[in-house]
Parts: structure tokens; sequence; C-alpha cells
């Protein structure tokens, strides 16, 4: 006779309860990435960029970096800018070297191309710097600002603020006739007195000729040729 088998009670999924994360999840206040004490420039969209403007760029450095003003770390700093600024797209015009930031004034094809190459300058500079100074970490505070110069008069104060900015960080205690040595102010054929600059240094050259009509020639209009003692109007 065939046995048959007991059937069992029909068992009840059980849910198991699982132990609460330890982080939170969703929105709410102070969530999200810390702020820092080197947080500059606001994260706007940047404007669309015409190729016949130059730009304006500012590099700040992090509190915590060793200061740029010293013949090695602009020797450094003069070497990549040699390497990157004549390119296709991108041209690195003049520059300064200041003690927490680096002033440039460009030439890009486009915004992305802009972008590009102040950011890729930007890298190897903070990588070379870094090696020169046996250090680790990030140089820059924040993403560089960048003003487009649209005008004589803007590119003509702009060159002025940029050659002449060593005067706002102690610089105005040497004579009002001498030239920044951390600046492309050697390469700048743009000078009143162009028979009395000092020869360049016998470096390879860390500036690229511009191409813009404002930046080659347009500013002159704005006031004619600067003068090494000419001040920056802020």
């Amino acid at each position: 006779m065939e046995r048959k088998r007991a059937s069992r009670p029909e068992r009840r999924p059980i849910q198991l309860e699982l132990p609460a994360p330890k982080t939170h999840g969703g929105k709410r206040k102070g969530a999200g990435r810390p702020k820092t004490d080197h947080a500059g420039a606001l994260h706007f969209a940047r404007p669309p960029l015409a190729s016949r403007f130059p730009v304006h760029v500012t590099l700040k450095a992090r509190e915590d970096a060793p200061r740029f003003r010293r013949k090695r770390s602009c020797d450094v700093l003069r070497t990549v800018m040699a390497a990157g600024c004549d390119k296709e797209t991108f041209r690195l015009c003049h520059f300064s070297i200041q003690p927490g930031h680096v002033h440039l004034i460009c030439e890009a094809r486009d915004t992305v191309s802009l972008s590009r190459g102040v950011q890729g300058l930007a890298i190897r500079m903070a990588r070379a710097l870094n090696r020169e100074w046996d250090r680790r970490g990030p140089v820059w505070a924040d993403r560089y600002h960048a003003r487009h110069l649209k005008t004589p008069t803007q590119t003509r104060s702009a060159i002025v603020y940029v050659l002449g900015n060593f005067r706002h960080h102690g610089g105005e205690k040497t004579s009002p006739m001498c030239i920044d040595e951390a600046s492309s102010a050697y390469w700048f054929t743009g000078y009143r007195e162009e028979d009395d600059l000092p020869q360049p240094p016998d470096i390879p050259r860390p500036v690229a000729d511009a191409r813009t009509w404002l930046l080659s020639a347009g500013w002159i209009r704005a006031g004619g040729l600067i003068s090494m003692a000419e001040r920056p109007r802020s």
C-alpha cells in the first residue's frame, strides 16, 4: 500500500531587517563637498570667446604653496611656458609671476581652446613646481579667472597691469625706469624706452608673437607706446 507523505505547512516569507547605513543620503543641510579656504572663482559657465579677442588670465596659488617669486621657481615656470606658449589654437603672449599668483595674456581660437591651453599649462606648471619644491599636492587654489579684452583701451590697460604688477607687490621701491625680471617685459617690443631695455636672458623665448589686431597693434591707439615708468591703475 502506497504511503502518503505528510504535507508540510506552508512557510511564510520572513523579511530580514538590514542595519541602517552609517552615512546619510539625499539632500540635507551641510551635504556635499566641504568648503575650503582655497575656493575663489565662482563656477559660472564661461562666455563664448571670439578668436579676435585676447584674454587676461589669472592663476591663483593655494595659501599652503611656496611662493613663486624665487629665482629657481621663476626659471621653472619660464621653462614650462617656453614649451607651451605657441600652439596652433593657443598662444601665451605676456605674463608676470607674482608671489601668490600668475598673470597671463593669451590668445585662443575659441573657448574650448582657451580652456585646454590654460589648463594644460597650469597642470605642467604645477608638476614642475612640485618637482622643484620636492612637494606633493595641488598648487592652484581654484580654476582660473579669465577676462576678455574687447577694446584697445582694455588691451593696453591689461598689458600695463600685467607687466607692471610687481609695483603692487613691493616693486614700488625700485627705480621707476626698470622692468620686472619675473615677467615677459624682456620680450615686449612696445616700450617707449626700447633702446634702454636690458638684454633678455639667454633662455628659450617663453612667449609667442601676438596675432590678434588688438594685442599686436590695436592697443597703441588707446594711448601710444607704454613707458617703463607707467603704473597700473589698479
